[in-house]
């Protein structure tokens, strides 16, 4: 049964209705097997949400964080690239000596 299906009222006889729209939801979305329950199909929905959520937070404070390494290259507040190494390779020398 599709949604369009439904919006004709074709289909809806003695039916679940909602579990039969949540089935071809996850269907479609390949969220599971004919064989889950509509309360399998909301959960898994809503974590599959809940990550893409996290994930979409995660690119929105990376987009931050490049915006202000943009603005800090406007505002010439960039180390010399040669400091930059030779403080890491500094930095890697002293880890070094201390695992010895």
């Amino acid at each position: 049964m599709s949604i369009e299906q439904l919006d004709r009222g074709e289909g809806i006889g003695g039916e679940d209705v909602f579990e039969e729209v949540l089935r071809s939801i996850a269907a479609e979305r390949h969220l599971g097997g004919p064989s889950r329950s509509a309360s399998e199909l909301v959960e898994e929905g809503l974590h599959r949400l809940q990550q893409e959520e996290m994930q979409l937070a995660e690119v929105e404070e990376l987009r931050r964080e490049i915006q202000l390494g943009l603005d800090d290259v406007e505002l010439g507040n960039v180390p010399d690239g040669e400091e930059v190494f030779r403080r890491a390779f500094e930095r890697i020398a002293a880890l070094e000596e201390s695992r010895v």
